[in-house]
């Protein structure tokens, strides 16, 4: 396990590593972001839920769960289809699912934290 995290992290700035492949990651000159676009997308949306997410009340916890995982069904769908079957997916489908996947991982989260708060504080 070492071995494969230090044959990962020696192509740092080489390729994503997350999936080592140069096409699906961000470049800054020649130098290769650390993440493909996906997941870079899926923590940028990810981080977003949270910003805007603090300003926002949503009333109904159930609805966070529902939207959640209405959100996070297309890039699931989308990772699974390029894994199993070896479709291509193009790295705007990837952004722009990764950014939709991310916020509704988010809202999944808003959700388990008010459950856990409802249950620990019992409000």
């Amino acid at each position: 396990m070492i071995d494969f995290i230090l044959k990962r992290f020696a192509l740092f700035g080489v390729l994503p590593l997350c999936n080592l492949n140069a096409k699906r990651g961000f470049f800054i000159g020649s130098f290769c972001f650390p993440l493909c676009t996906r997941c870079t997308a899926l923590i940028v949306g990810f981080l977003l839920t949270f910003i805007i997410g603090s300003k926002l009340r949503v009333k109904g916890s159930v609805i966070l769960l529902f939207v959640g995982v209405f959100c996070t069904i297309p890039c699931l769908i989308d990772g699974l289809l390029q894994y199993l079957y070896n479709i291509e997916s193009t790295n705007f489908r990837r952004i722009t699912l990764g950014l939709l996947g991310g916020f509704g991982i988010g809202n999944i989260a808003f959700f388990i934290i008010r459950l856990l708060n409802k249950i620990l504080l019992k409000k």
